[in-house]
């Protein structure tokens, strides 16, 4: 199947007043908007405005996930906490970390029966562990030996509503083998089975319950992406033309089924026939950023190393939303011009969805929107002085 390339460019930076000039990771997005990110400390993001959360911090979570109730679930040292809205965590597991060997979990996934899961290994270094938290049965731990059935670290665990499980470990180097798990056994998903590229970059599950599959032969030059039902390879989309870096941040399928991929310069949609490529206006570079976060509202996080700050990327289901500034209309013809100076940290209000934001340091915002047809009314108001 071939493919086109489009370039667009449709980037938003969250630059917040008085925040510290440091890398950020992002670890968390709850369903209200709010971001949650690590520089020096956790911070937290929403509606313009910036904030701690030092009991938070204490934990050090890597990544926090959120359900449909809005509760966040995080591991730290080796243990599962749950985080109810306005309520410090507390501890689900039970010297899990104690009773294996100190964990170190590389991965979590909420599946789309909201049942939690983690992958990782032992201190030690010979143990691989998968863990299930099931909303009806509690945990079910799965260890195997490292070297033996699975080749080294385990790095991303993916799982369908069936509960097919899909692990992701790092085999030699940089290389990434690709593996299911059914009826207790291991089967290996590379190239040797199936004649496919030999480093399996990233993966995730489709609206279908199929495994998406970003795939790269770094010897041959080759990227692909590979869609597989859990017994045989449905699509397969050779993509190396479009795309020339091998080298990626992430991978993540939208609710949509739209592959993102992120690399050091570019972002990538791929709808399944074309794929566009987004530019940042601004020089926005990626390296080493850590993931995607996506909105239930259909915003792409992540956070651009150059400036530092969260970045809104796009919007999955297209670019839906309000953007305007605040600024000092000095002959009140509704138009910015030179001279008429943007206004910050003022509320900008849409109707009728209730939605706000704040103007940011040049008195631009912007308010994504849920809907795609229809009349909003933003409104402002006029600052004092």
């Amino acid at each position: 199947m071939s493919a086109n390339v489009i370039a667009q460019s449709n980037f938003y930076s969250l630059v917040p007043p008085n925040f510290p000039a440091m890398p950020i990771s992002l670890i968390g997005l709850d369903n209200n908007e709010k971001v949650y990110c690590y520089s020096d400390t956790l911070y937290t993001y929403q509606n313009n405005t910036w904030g701690f959360d030092p009991l938070l911090n204490s934990y050090h979570p890597q990544r926090i996930l959120f359900d449909s109730t809005n509760t966040g679930w995080f591991f730290s040292s080796g243990e599962l906490y749950s985080m109810a809205s306005g309520s410090p965590p507390f501890q689900v597991s039970s010297n899990l970390s104690a009773a294996y060997s100190q964990l170190l979990i590389s991965d979590i996934y909420l599946d789309a029966n909201e049942n939690k899961w983690a992958c990782g290994r032992y201190l030690n270094g010979l143990m691989g562990i998968i863990i299930e938290y099931n909303n009806q049965t509690g945990f079910i731990i799965d260890t195997f030996p490292l070297n033996t059935v699975i080749q080294n670290y385990p790095k991303t665990i993916r799982v369908n509503a069936n509960g097919d499980i899909y692990l992701l470990a790092n085999s030699l180097g940089s290389e990434y083998s690709l593996y299911s798990y059914k009826n207790n056994n291991y089967l290996i998903l590379d190239s040797a089975n199936f004649g496919l590229f030999p480093n399996f970059w990233e993966i995730d599950i489709n609206p279908s319950g199929n495994l998406v599959i970003l795939g790269v032969d770094s010897v041959q030059g080759h990227t692909a992406i590979v869609t597989y039902n859990g017994t045989g390879y449905l699509k397969f989309i050779d993509i190396t033309n479009l795309i020339s870096n091998l080298s990626f941040s992430a991978m993540h399928v939208a609710r949509n089924g739209d592959v993102w991929i992120i690399d050091d310069i570019y972002v990538y949609k791929f709808d399944g026939i074309t794929i566009t490529q987004y530019i940042s206006p601004n020089g926005i570079t990626f390296f080493s950023s850590p993931d995607f976060l996506f909105s239930k509202k259909g915003l792409i996080y992540t956070w651009d190393t150059q400036s530092l700050f969260p970045t809104i990327i796009f919007n999955e289901y297209g670019f839906n939303a309000i953007n305007g500034a605040v600024f000092n209309d000095l002959n009140s013809d509704g138009v910015q011009q030179s001279g008429e100076y943007g206004i910050g940290n003022q509320k900008v209000s849409v109707q009728p969805t209730n939605d706000f934001t704040f103007s940011g340091f040049s008195g631009e915002f912007h308010i994504p929107l849920l809907d795609t047809i229809g009349s909003y009314t933003a409104s402002c108001v006029a600052p004092s002085n």
